[in-house]
């Protein structure tokens, strides 16, 4: 069995069964097998759950959380210090 505890809600998986929980809404249970065109976050749930079973990467991986996050930073900068910002800033 896996829980993962998060600041919005928590997941639980125990093989079998993904339910998520989020803060304000029921709890539900995820459909591992579907392919339908979910939200998003379903998608990823969806994906982390398959990466676990399998034991495989998942989907989204912790460089893309850095490439997302740089993105962010970046704007950021730009806004702070009024010019554009480069690939050459994070070298």
């Amino acid at each position: 069995r896996l829980t993962l505890v998060g600041s919005k809600g928590t997941l639980d998986y125990d093989r079998k069964t993904a339910t998520v929980r989020v803060e304000d809404k029921e709890p539900y249970a995820l459909d591992l097998k579907s392919d339908n065109t979910d939200s998003n976050e379903e998608q990823m749930y969806r994906g982390f759950f398959e990466a676990v079973r399998t034991r495989r990467p998942p989907p989204l991986n912790p460089d893309f959380a850095l490439e997302a996050t740089k993105l962010a930073y970046a704007a950021w900068m730009s806004i702070d210090q009024g010019r554009i910002i480069t690939d050459k800033d994070f070298a």
